[in-house]
């Protein structure tokens, strides 16, 4: 890793492969990562083409919304995600669906085990049918990210939960980090 004399780490101007062109501008899918932003991307990359560019920032969403765009970009060739703000939750499950993986200096991740939560209250069965669901998605999620991670990137990710783009691409969640740090 090649760090200047401030201790800084240093990255590489953004262009990702030299996949961003006037003829090839990126979807930005900005937000909640919910059913909209899955039909929205769906749409946007319909027909398959054979290269894609997205730019991610998101709070995370709906499990189901993560593994949905996961598989989407599986189907794509050359995906190229850079994260920027932060990628957290479902919207890092999205961003392993890409071939490049690259983070903005600046972005922050977090990954956890799937959560749930309602304004009322469970009733026995239903609370039983919730652990049976969060347990079937965090095993479906948890095989995503050993195959893209490891064993050690994983357990590293969970151990720390939220972590900044050096410590996403030491564990391999980011292939590169692209831009510049922000000295003053």
């Amino acid at each position: 890793m090649d760090v200047n004399k401030l201790g800084e780490v240093k990255t590489t101007p953004w262009s990702p492969s030299g996949v961003e062109t006037p003829d090839f501008p990126p979807y930005y899918l900005y937000g909640d990562l919910e059913e909209p932003e899955v039909r929205d991307l769906t749409r946007f990359l319909t027909p398959r083409p054979q290269q894609a560019n997205i730019r991610l920032h998101s709070e995370g969403g709906w499990v189901s919304a993560g593994l949905a765009i996961y598989d989407l970009l599986r189907e794509i060739p050359k995906v190229t995600i850079t994260a920027t703000g932060i990628c957290a939750s479902a919207a890092t499950i999205a961003l392993l669906g890409a071939q490049h993986r690259l983070a903005t200096p600046n972005t922050h991740f977090l990954i956890h085990n799937c959560k749930h939560s309602l304004d009322e209250p469970l009733s026995e069965e239903e609370r039983v049918e919730v652990e049976k669901r969060k347990k079937y998605l965090d095993g479906i999620i948890g095989i995503i990210y050993l195959t893209h991670l490891g064993i050690a990137g994983y357990n590293q990710a969970m151990e720390n939960h939220m972590f900044n783009a050096t410590f996403a691409k030491s564990i391999g969640l980011v292939t590169a980090i692209v831009g510049q740090y922000l000295v003053v």
